[in-house]
């Protein structure tokens, strides 16, 4: 398999700039918050969406489990 150098698309530069742009806010309004984490939990539930998805994985709404592993034979396995 050879790898191509053309992508159309970085994930960790999106990802680098993701964090650089929340650090950058962080830093403008640091006096509102008593820590980063504080901020990041503030970040995570300002719009509707994001409370409701935080709702649902709280509540294990739509979520599946893992499906059951077979029982094991008197040796173990």
């Amino acid at each position: 398999m050879t790898r191509t150098s053309n992508k159309g698309f970085d994930c960790v530069q999106m990802k680098r700039s993701a964090q650089d742009a929340l650090r950058k806010e962080y830093e403008s309004r640091k006096s509102e918050f008593g820590s980063y984490a504080e901020f990041l939990e503030a970040k995570a539930t300002e719009q509707q969406w994001q409370r409701d998805l935080l709702a649902a994985i709280r509540s294990g709404a739509g979520t599946k489990s893992a499906p059951e592993s077979p029982p094991l034979d008197a040796r173990g396995r």
